[in-house]
């Protein structure tokens, strides 16, 4: 049996995302911003969501039902009611505290 160190493997996996990468286009007007804090992004996520004007697509795996997903959906609500094109696509609505 023929085992491949987990390493090896994630190099392999980094390696092919950085080719697939290499070949999208880029644009003007791009950012990024770097967060070590799960708090800290959702607080300029929904900056970023109370700053749009014309749609808003958001993707996650799971959202919890606390305090700050409460307010993330509030928000993508405001929204959608003052006529921006909301799209959510969630996985699972979790329980939280």
């Amino acid at each position: 049996m023929n085992l491949i160190p987990i390493v090896q493997c994630a190099g392999n996996i980094l390696s092919s995302s950085i080719r697939y990468m290499e070949k999208a286009y880029y644009t003007q007007n791009n950012g990024i911003k770097l967060f070590t804090d799960g708090k800290m992004s959702f607080e300029s996520i929904i900056e970023d969501i109370e700053a749009a004007k014309e749609t808003i697509n958001v993707e996650y795996y799971i959202l919890k039902r606390d305090k700050i997903g409460r307010r993330f959906i509030n928000v993508l609500t405001e929204k959608a009611a003052q006529g921006v094109q909301v799209r959510l696509l969630l996985m699972l609505w979790a329980a939280g505290t």
